[in-house]
């Protein structure tokens, strides 16, 4: 292991210690060097999001053979993962399963498992869905509060994201939905409403996808 390597470990021990063999192990796993360097920039990051939120850790969490096991599961995924995003929004799924007062093994790896099958499309749209609102005033509120007499979710969304094939949002979103993230949308996509702007575009995550969305998100 290099001195790096040693170093970033030294620095995640002292703020988890259980994981020390973890660490050792996974970083001796992976010789490529991009799959090398993914894994140590995690680690590093880990450890500043850790100091930085110490007193909200769930001591008694991180203790469990079952945090170990999400670890490296975690690490092995980042350290694989291509796309930054979706590398950031692995490490948010630790991350905030350390700072959680109520957090099960088995919630975590539903969250691991659901994330390993979207692409950062599908997380780009969720991050709509999750504030539809401030999304619409960062664009120039394109959308706003209405005013007309009638729209759809197919108006709104064509205002949002001029540039994407409806297509491409409809099979998104199916995913979402399948996904049980998203509901009520792709079945009223067309479907002509009272026009009250982005408010539409509110309450379209499940119970589920709102946890999801604030997993991954730091």
């Amino acid at each position: 292991m290099n001195e790096k390597a040693e170093s970033i470990e030294k620095a995640l021990i002292a703020a988890i210690p259980y994981i020390g063999g973890s660490i050792s192990s996974l970083l001796g796993d992976y010789q490529d060097r991009k799959k090398h360097e993914r894994l140590t920039n995690f680690f590093t990051s880990l450890q500043v999001d850790i100091n930085d939120l110490k007193d909200q850790v769930n001591s008694k969490f991180i203790s469990t053979d079952d945090f170990l096991d999400i670890f490296e599961k975690t690490s092995r995924k980042i350290a694989d993962e291509r796309n930054e995003e979706i590398r950031i929004a692995f490490k948010n799924i630790l991350l905030n399963s350390i700072i959680s007062d109520n957090i099960t093994y088995d919630k975590v790896e539903v969250f691991l498992k659901t994330l390993e099958r979207l692409r950062p499309d599908h997380i780009f749209l969720l991050s709509i869905l999750n504030n539809p609102i401030k999304f619409d005033i960062d664009r120039g509120k394109p959308v706003g509060d209405g005013g007309g007499i009638s729209t759809t979710l197919r108006s709104i969304m064509k205002k949002l994201l001029p540039d994407w094939e409806e297509s491409a949002i409809i099979e998104i979103v199916s995913d979402l939905e399948n996904e049980r993230l998203v509901k009520d949308f792709v079945h009223n996509f067309g479907t002509m409403m009272t026009d009250s702007g982005i408010h539409h575009m509110t309450g379209k995550l499940t119970e589920k996808g709102s946890e999801f969305c604030n997993f991954i998100s730091h």
